[in-house]
């Protein structure tokens, strides 16, 4: 009788055979299920290191392993973040549309901790499926700037990809400053497509300087909140104190901004660039209106309703106001958002006790 030791050192051995196999030799490989089919049995029934190799080999062999297997290893709340990634890359390899749908799910999912958010999404765009591309552009807003590139490392070297980011981009679905990295404009050009090069010249040409300074204190900030002490309870009155006049947690706070509730599914990387970078990832529904009136006065704010002879907007500090239509001269989008930047205004420890609070706003479990 072989230990356990040895028994999946035999395993790897023989599913990177039959990897070899099922690549080269379709028909040798046909041959042999019977008896992998056995091992793999075999394999389900002992522990996390055998289900992880079964997962990781049927990422490169579909069905390996059944479906099913590969949904109760990507939901159980106790597998590892690896096994749910090998599971869900199993599920894709499958290439079966409700299989699809489940992993897809998993992005936009609350429940779903930040770091599997971010691999989770990077598995999907190396598919290069054309039907998965705006899911997955659209998922880009839950992520930190440093994942975001590398899932555009990935859609702009193919080109559907490269094109559904630029339209998601010019349409306001996605940020522009995604464009800054030159590697990534480097390799949209190589695609030789002289749509593309123009969609992409004309987007560069709105894109605002790089804020250095701003990224090197988010940097300062994440690595203060990793090695200090926050307190939820003075997170609250934090929140209470500069975010409530726009945003709903719970009972707490108005509805112009986004809803906080489960908001710390995002992870401390995500939620630090919102909030010291607001205008980073704009949603387009929270992007300010300028109004230039006839009088030559300039106002702005988020357009809360559009009807009849006003106009109702909200400026920064929550506030509702008026503008009349017939006193309008111009009326323009922005590309930054309603919320003020808090970068240089609230103290270092203050941020950390938000942070605290704000992670603790998980999705309540069933």
């Amino acid at each position: 009788t072989l230990d356990k030791y040895t028994e999946l050192e035999n395993s790897r051995i023989l599913f990177a055979i039959y990897k070899q196999e099922y690549n080269t030799f379709p028909a040798a490989a046909q041959n042999h299920q019977p008896f992998i089919q056995t091992r793999i049995e075999a394999l389900k029934k002992l522990g996390n290191e055998e289900n992880l190799l079964l997962l990781t080999t049927a990422k490169e062999v579909p069905n390996f392993v059944d479906d099913q297997f590969c949904i109760k290893h990507l939901t159980a709340p106790k597998s590892s973040t690896e096994m749910k990634l090998a599971a869900a890359e199993a599920l894709l390899a499958m290439n079966h549309a409700e299989d699809t749908k489940i992993v897809l799910g998993l992005l936009e999912a609350p429940t779903t901790a930040s770091d599997l958010r971010e691999k989770l999404l990077v598995a999907v765009v190396q598919k290069q499926d054309p039907k998965t591309i705006t899911p997955a552009i659209q998922s880009l807003r839950l992520i930190p700037a440093r994942a975001q590139n590398d899932v555009v490392k990935v859609l702009v070297g193919w080109k559907e990809g490269a094109a559904a980011l630029l339209t998601a981009i010019d349409a306001g679905q996605a940020p522009a400053v995604l464009l800054r990295e030159k590697a990534h404009q480097d390799r949209l050009r190589a695609h030789k497509d002289a749509a593309l090069t123009k969609q992409l010249d004309a987007l560069l040409a709105e894109l605002p300087p790089a804020n250095v300074e701003l990224d090197k204190l988010i940097a300062r900030r994440k690595t203060a909140a990793m090695k200090a002490s926050g307190y939820a309870e003075k997170g609250l009155l934090v929140y209470k104190k500069n975010c409530a006049a726009c945003h709903k947690l719970g009972s707490e706070g108005a509805l112009v901004g986004p809803q906080l509730d489960a908001i710390g599914g995002r992870g401390l990387e995500r939620l630090l660039e919102d909030v010291l970078d607001p205008n980073r990832n704009v949603d387009r529904a929270f992007r300010m209106t300028i109004i230039t009136k006839k009088d030559g006065t300039v106002t702005s704010g988020l357009v809360r309703k559009d009807e009849g002879d006003d106009l109702l907007m909200v400026n920064q500090q929550g506030q509702e106001f008026t503008v009349k239509k017939d006193e309008i001269d111009e009326r323009a989008e922005a590309t930054t958002s309603l919320m003020p930047s808090v970068a240089e205004s609230l103290p270092e420890q203050e941020l950390i006790d938000l942070m605290a609070y704000l992670l603790q706003q998980k999705p309540k479990m069933p």
